[in-house]
């Protein structure tokens, strides 16, 4: 066979072999990822609870998304009996640290993309790439891993508190506490209160929250900044 078309011949099938493979990966329609929640019975910290059980109380910044390749499965004699996701996040600023951890923290969270399932408990979503949090966490795990404590009961999404139902009480405490700078008397009778609710929205105010049960009620209208620090207006 003359060498030119012997030559053309194994171009063409070359060729070709680049079109099947770019079809393959291009045009090949993608799984969608399923959502499978469970039931998990965690345990509720209160507040104080929260503060003396963790290792490290920290506000984070995720560093990138929930997928198969950060997920793993526990199996048991053939049964799934945990899975978690190991998540990467920024410290933007520690309150507490017993371990004297560095500038970037892998955490676990209760929640996992295995094969193209999203597996979560009902009552919790999973850490959002770019969104900061308030967190509480603990290292006395199977691995020694830091893990978020009891799901969202130690998780506080500062980006987010307009959306919080569950839980808000403890993150307005934590929040006031860690982060913003009133007078440690109001910061106190604000932590020891037994009522703390959801006001309506305001204008230009990230949050709206009625502090019930103190001397007298008082409302504060938080405001985030850039650099981080929760802003805090008090009103009575």
């Amino acid at each position: 066979m003359n060498k030119k078309i012997f030559g053309c011949i194994c171009g063409l099938v070359i060729a070709i072999a680049l079109l099947i493979g770019a079809y393959l990966i291009f045009d090949k329609p993608s799984k969608e990822i399923s959502d499978i929640t469970f039931y998990a019975d965690n345990y509720q910290f209160s507040y104080e609870e929260l503060k003396s059980h963790s290792q490290i109380i920290a506000l984070i910044q995720v560093m990138d998304e929930l997928t198969e390749a950060n997920s793993e499965a526990f199996i048991s004699e053939g049964y799934t009996v945990g899975n978690i996701g190991r998540r990467q996040c920024k410290v933007l600023k520690y309150f507490k640290d017993e371990r004297n951890y560095g500038e970037t923290l892998t955490v676990l969270e209760p929640a996992s993309v295995i094969d193209n399932q999203y597996i979560h408990p009902e009552d919790y979503d999973k850490l959002e790439k770019d969104n900061i949090y308030l967190v509480f966490l603990c290292d006395e795990t199977a691995t020694n891993e830091l893990s978020l404590m009891s799901a969202y009961n130690g998780t506080f999404d500062v980006d987010n508190l307009d959306e919080m139902d569950e839980y808000y009480d403890l993150a307005i405490k934590a929040i006031v506490e860690y982060m913003t700078d009133l007078p440690d008397k109001q910061k106190e009778a604000i932590i020891d209160s037994d009522e703390i609710v959801k006001a309506s929205a305001i204008e230009g105010v990230d949050i709206q929250t009625q502090i019930i049960g103190i001397d007298e009620e008082i409302t504060l209208l938080f405001k985030m900044s850039s650099d981080g620090q929760m802003n805090v207006q008090v009103t009575e």
